[in-house]
């Protein structure tokens, strides 16, 4: 905590009853003044210098400044001069563990990073509508939950966190019955072939659901004009079977397994000689209004799996303990990625060698009107809830996107997809009090949104040392990673 911030407090505490319990203060007063902040409201205008925010209940009653407009009255005011006001972050691929004590670690670590609203991408037992509802009630701390059900697979691909179909007919029945469940979303997953995903996307939709995909066998091009609303990824799945040709799309599907120099290779080249299949893809998924979720994050942890710096800047320290002492992250987590860092030097060099390739593409994306949303696919090793996410802030920024969108993608964007920005996203008048109030200007350097000194969720005000034991502030100390050249390594 900052002194100022703790001075401030200290004032309040005294004159206006504040208390904190379990990482939540309080105030007596129902209206909160945050006063002569700097605000960036998410819906790419530019900052407003001393600016007052009002805030009722839940709710944002009132922005303006206050030489102006003046205080209501039996308001708290808490002078936030030389602070930055933003949304709430959204994360929009998230895997929340069927363990409760991960569960519960990971909700707090992701709200003391100031996120504040999550999609689960893909539920696990346990970890779907009843855990959304929790959270919901106040039983459990956290961002609010969007959640999918289990994901849908084809019969032959499925393990214990999926559901299997082969028919048309199983997998309308399936739709139903996760929208009879109470999801919010209907997430596919990446062996379905086209005929299935079409099939899905039209059965939610008669229910009002939306559709997400991790996609192989299905194209986005294929996705998008079956209508499917928001598809997630940017390295080998999905863009791996855009720009490859048919023959080399099989070998792609045993990646894992068996992994080839020549393969990744032709994916290399494939990438820097695309710009065909990307100027369809861009037209189909603008005209569709496709979201797309790139998770470069994702991306960069396959392709730098065996780099250990890689995980001393993901930062595991703030991961739930929970998380590394089980399944979770598995057994092996601190000598290499458990997924990727089998793969050898020879071949990770040339997919290190084209993320330069991806991050263009997702800057066309956006440039080009394309929907872009951030998410980070946490439950994943390395993959440490919070750090992650403003590390993908920090690669979209690195992509060419300018620090004033990018903070677009990590608020409005996401409530946009989620089909609630009436409610969340940007700060405005009448709409949902989620805040993060940073220290530092994230105009200067995008990882300023690290310096998070509260959190503010449906009015409620969280510390994040209060949450999690510690504050959130980055190390200076840790290197960037170098794009120019794929034998450059984190230092």
């Amino acid at each position: 905590m900052k002194t100022g911030h703790l001075l401030i407090l200290l004032i309040l505490s005294n004159a206006f009853n504040f208390r904190c319990s379990g990482g939540q203060a309080q105030f007596d007063s129902e209206l909160l003044v945050l006063e002569d902040v700097t605000l960036i409201d998410g819906s790419g205008a530019p900052p407003r210098q001393n600016t007052s925010i009002v805030i009722q209940g839940e709710r944002i009653v009132e922005i303006g400044n206050k030489t102006k407009n003046g205080y209501p009255d039996k308001a708290t005011v808490v002078n936030l001069a030389g602070r930055y006001v933003l949304p709430g972050f959204i994360d929009m691929h998230v895997h929340l563990a069927p363990d409760a004590e991960v569960q519960q670690q990971t909700l707090k670590t992701l709200l003391a990073f100031g996120i504040t609203t999550i999609r689960n991408a893909g539920a696990m037992p346990g970890a779907g509508v009843k855990l959304r509802e929790k959270v919901a009630s106040g039983k459990v701390v956290g961002p609010r939950i969007f959640t999918a059900g289990m994901l849908i697979e084809f019969q032959s691909y499925t393990n214990r966190f999926s559901v299997g179909v082969k028919t048309e007919k199983e997998i309308r029945n399936e739709v139903r019955r996760q929208m009879n469940s109470g999801v919010d979303v209907i997430k596919l997953h990446s062996q379905l072939p086209p005929n299935l995903v079409k099939t899905a996307t039209e059965e939610a939709h008669i229910h009002g659901l939306k559709v997400i995909g991790h996609l192989k066998k299905t194209r986005w091009t294929e996705a998008a004009r079956a209508g499917i609303d928001g598809i997630a990824h940017s390295g080998f799945d999905g863009l791996g079977w855009q720009v490859l040709p048919p023959d080399k799309q099989k070998e792609l599907l045993e990646l894992k397994s068996q992994g080839s120099t020549d393969l990744f290779k032709n994916y290399r080249e494939a990438l820097e000689h695309c710009a065909p299949y990307i100027d369809d893809l861009v037209s189909v998924l603008v005209e569709n209004r496709v979201e797309v979720n790139p998770t470069l994050i994702k991306t960069e942890v396959a392709w730098w799996g065996n780099d250990l710096c890689l995980l001393e800047k993901l930062e595991p320290q703030y991961a739930p303990e929970a998380n590394l002492s089980t399944w979770w992250w598995g057994n092996n987590w601190r000598e290499g990625h458990p997924y990727f860092s089998k793969w050898s030097s020879v071949e990770l060099a040339e997919l290190k060698a084209a993320f330069p390739r991806v991050l263009e593409i997702v800057r066309t994306f956006h440039q080009r009107g394309v929907l872009i949303t951030a998410g980070t696919d946490v439950g994943n090793p390395w993959m440490t809830p919070g750090v992650s996410f403003h590390r993908e802030l920090e690669l979209l920024a690195k992509a060419g996107i300018p620090a004033l969108e990018v903070l677009s993608i990590a608020t409005r964007n996401g409530a946009e997809a989620l089909g609630i920005l009436a409610e969340i996203g940007t700060v405005e008048e009448g709409k949902i009090a989620d805040l993060v109030i940073l220290t530092a200007n994230p105009f200067d350097d995008i990882l300023n949104t690290r310096e998070i000194e509260t959190v503010i969720k449906a009015g409620r005000w969280f510390e994040p040392k209060s949450l999690i034991g510690q504050t959130v502030t980055r190390k200076q100390t840790v290197g960037t990673v170098s794009l120019s050249s794929a034998n450059e390594k984190y230092d």
